[in-house]
C-alpha cells in the first residue's frame, strides 16, 4: 500500500474527522450540562459559561460547512476522473466513498447534537429580540 501518497492525499481529511469527533464530544457535555440545569430564559441557557453556547453553534456551522466543501470536492474531482479508464485505483475509489459517508454522518450528528438545547433557544431567542424591535418601530 502506498502510506506516504495516502497521507499526502489524505491529511485535511483524517484531520476534519478527528476534529470533528473531538467537537461531538466537547458539544455532547455541553448539551448534558446545559439540560441539567434550569433555566429560566433562553437568554440565561445562551449566556452559559461565557456565551459558549453560541460559540459551539458558530463552530457547528463552520464544521458543517466545511463538510460539505469537502463532499463537493470529492464529486468535482469525480467528475474529472474517467471511471473506465484502466488509470482508475480502487482503494482511491473506496476512500472517497468512506469519507463522504462518513462526513455526512459527522454533519448530521453535528445538526442533531446542536439542536437541542442550543439551537432551540438561538431560535427562541430570536424570535424574542425581533418581537421586540417590531414592538419597538410600531
Amino acid at each position: 500500500m502506498k502510506w506516504n501518497y495516502y497521507l499526502k492525499y489524505l491529511w485535511y481529511k483524517i484531520l476534519y474527522i478527528i476534529f470533528a469527533v473531538i467537537y461531538l464530544m466537547q458539544l455532547n457535555i455541553l448539551n448534558k450540562k446545559l439540560l441539567s440545569y434550569g433555566f429560566k430564559s433562553s437568554f440565561e441557557l445562551l449566556a452559559y459559561d461565557q456565551y459558549k453556547p453560541i460559540v459551539y453553534f458558530i463552530l457547528a456551522l463552520g464544521m458543517s460547512a466545511v463538510g460539505v466543501i469537502l463532499i463537493i470536492r470529492e464529486f468535482i474531482r469525480w467528475k474529472r476522473t474517467d471511471i473506465f479508464s484502466e488509470e482508475i485505483d480502487i482503494p482511491d475509489i473506496i476512500i472517497s466513498v468512506v469519507f463522504i459517508v462518513v462526513t455526512i454522518i459527522i454533519i448530521i450528528l453535528i445538526i442533531k447534537f446542536i439542536s437541542i438545547p442550543i439551537l432551540r433557544a438561538i431560535l427562541a431567542a430570536l424570535c424574542v429580540a425581533s418581537g421586540i424591535i417590531i414592538a419597538q418601530t410600531n
